[in-house]
Protein backbone atom coordinates (compact mmCIF):
# COMPACT_ATOMS: atom_id res chain seq x y z
CA UNK A 1 0.00 0.00 0.00
CA UNK A 2 1.65 3.51 -1.22
CA UNK A 3 2.04 6.49 1.36
CA UNK A 4 -0.93 8.46 2.49
CA UNK A 5 -0.06 12.09 1.39
CA UNK A 6 -1.10 15.26 2.90
CA UNK A 7 -3.14 17.82 0.94
CA UNK A 8 -0.98 20.76 1.29
CA UNK A 9 -3.65 22.99 0.57
CA UNK A 10 -6.04 21.65 3.31
CA UNK A 11 -2.74 21.63 5.43
CA UNK A 12 -2.31 25.15 5.10
CA UNK A 13 -5.63 25.79 5.69
CA UNK A 14 -7.03 23.69 9.28
CA UNK A 15 -5.73 22.50 11.98
CA UNK A 16 -6.62 19.70 14.34
CA UNK A 17 -7.91 20.37 18.34
CA UNK A 18 -6.27 17.67 20.76
CA UNK A 19 -10.20 16.24 20.89
CA UNK A 20 -9.67 15.82 16.96
CA UNK A 21 -11.89 18.50 16.14
CA UNK A 22 -10.56 20.71 13.20
CA UNK A 23 -10.50 24.66 13.17
CA UNK A 24 -10.96 27.01 10.25
CA UNK A 25 -10.44 30.35 9.58
CA UNK A 26 -13.85 32.30 9.21
CA UNK A 27 -14.91 33.79 6.23
CA UNK A 28 -15.83 36.75 4.54
CA UNK A 29 -12.50 39.27 5.70
CA UNK A 30 -10.02 39.23 3.01
CA UNK A 31 -11.57 42.67 0.84
CA UNK A 32 -14.03 45.03 0.06
CA UNK A 33 -14.14 45.41 4.25
CA UNK A 34 -14.92 49.25 4.27
CA UNK A 35 -18.53 48.10 3.66
CA UNK A 36 -18.30 45.77 6.71
CA UNK A 37 -18.74 47.68 10.00
CA UNK A 38 -16.14 47.17 12.95
CA UNK A 39 -18.57 45.15 14.71
CA UNK A 40 -18.85 42.74 12.14
CA UNK A 41 -15.00 42.48 11.45
CA UNK A 42 -14.42 41.82 14.95
CA UNK A 43 -16.78 39.41 14.85
CA UNK A 44 -14.85 37.63 12.20
CA UNK A 45 -11.86 37.34 13.77
CA UNK A 46 -9.83 33.70 14.93
CA UNK A 47 -11.01 30.61 14.41
CA UNK A 48 -14.33 28.34 14.22
CA UNK A 49 -14.87 24.71 14.39
CA UNK A 50 -15.53 23.12 11.05
CA UNK A 51 -18.82 21.32 10.63
CA UNK A 52 -19.26 18.02 11.49
CA UNK A 53 -20.69 16.68 8.28
CA UNK A 54 -16.79 18.45 6.49
CA UNK A 55 -14.53 16.97 9.35
CA UNK A 56 -14.15 13.01 7.97
CA UNK A 57 -13.57 14.05 4.40
CA UNK A 58 -10.52 16.38 6.32
CA UNK A 59 -9.07 13.08 8.80
CA UNK A 60 -9.02 11.89 4.78
CA UNK A 61 -7.16 14.77 3.31
CA UNK A 62 -4.30 15.35 6.63
CA UNK A 63 -4.32 11.72 7.64
CA UNK A 64 -0.98 12.54 9.42
CA UNK A 65 -2.88 14.51 12.20
CA UNK A 66 -3.84 11.94 14.45
CA UNK A 67 -6.60 12.14 16.79
CA UNK A 68 -5.16 11.91 20.16
CA UNK A 69 -7.59 9.59 22.22
CA UNK A 70 -8.69 10.50 25.61
CA UNK A 71 -7.49 6.90 26.75
CA UNK A 72 -3.56 8.13 25.81
CA UNK A 73 -4.41 11.72 27.35
CA UNK A 74 -5.15 10.05 30.68
CA UNK A 75 -2.00 8.08 30.01
CA UNK A 76 0.05 10.63 30.09
CA UNK A 77 -1.70 12.37 32.58
CA UNK A 78 -1.16 9.75 35.06
CA UNK A 79 2.55 9.30 34.30
CA UNK A 80 2.63 12.54 34.33
CA UNK A 81 1.56 12.81 38.14
CA UNK A 82 3.76 9.27 39.00
CA UNK A 83 6.59 11.33 37.95
CA UNK A 84 5.61 14.38 39.84
CA UNK A 85 5.47 12.34 42.83
CA UNK A 86 8.72 10.59 42.44
CA UNK A 87 10.18 13.75 42.58
CA UNK A 88 8.88 14.56 46.46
Amino acid sequence: MPKLKTHRGAAKRFKRTKRGKFLRGKAFKQHILSSKTTKRKRGLRGTTTVADVDAPKLARMLPSSKKIEMHDATMAFCIGVLHCQRKE
